[in-house]
């Protein structure tokens, strides 16, 4: 309702006249309703940053120093227990120490194991023929050695391929004990490590 402009009387809100004095009347127009908000611009999408290259670079260099190190262990580890093992059989205590074996309660009378002894112990008679295996385990030991420091210079990534192949098939025993449970775990890591890309950057 409204008040008519000319006699005051309420008029209704549609109405075009006033009914009481009959004076035409605007009707008052209805506000227009406001304009939704406009979304916010939705922020540029651009690539995610990628790993600092010079990050990536300085923890590869990290890795291979370390196989490294663990490649001079091993070349170490097959020097000393292959060495010993040398020195043994040259001494003559390692046919000494066979015999002696012979006589185990275990073994003794043992009809096999007695002609294991004896080729054992027939091999052993020719010091010469016996220390071939020794030397050649000797000169692999070094060649882990001479990995080991090139890598720790970040150089000669095929020769570190080649010595840890090496460590997987030949000669996996050094020494007395079971070298093995060293070198042939180290061969298969370090076979991984050296065939990765950024390995193959950092070291050409």
């Amino acid at each position: 309702m409204k008040a008519c402009p000319g006699c005051a009387d309420l008029i209704p809100d549609g109405a075009a006249t006033c009914p009481s004095c009959g004076r035409s009347v605007e009707p008052v127009p209805a506000a227009p309703s406001p304009a939704p908000a406009a979304p916010p611009p939705a922020p540029a999408e651009g690539p995610e940053p990628g790993p600092d290259p010079a990050v990536t670079r300085r923890k590869a260099e990290s890795r291979v120093r370390t196989l490294g190190v663990l490649y001079l262990a091993a070349g170490c580890w097959t020097l000393l227990g292959q060495g010993y093992a040398l020195a043994m059989l040259l001494t003559g205590r390692a046919l000494q120490e066979i015999e002696a074996f012979r006589e185990q309660p275990p073994f003794r009378g043992s009809p096999e194991f007695e002609r294991f002894v004896d080729m054992y112990v027939e091999w052993l008679q020719d010091p010469v023929r016996a220390a071939i295996p020794y030397v050649l385990a000797l000169a692999v030991g070094g060649f882990y050695l001479w990995s080991g420091l090139r890598l720790r210079a970040l150089r000669s990534r095929g020769m570190a391929i080649a010595a840890a192949v090496s460590m997987i098939v030949l000669f996996p025993c050094s020494g007395q004990c079971c070298g093995c449970c060293f070198t042939v775990p180290l061969g298969v890591a370090a076979l991984f490590i050296l065939t990765r890309a950024d390995t193959e950057a950092v070291l050409g």
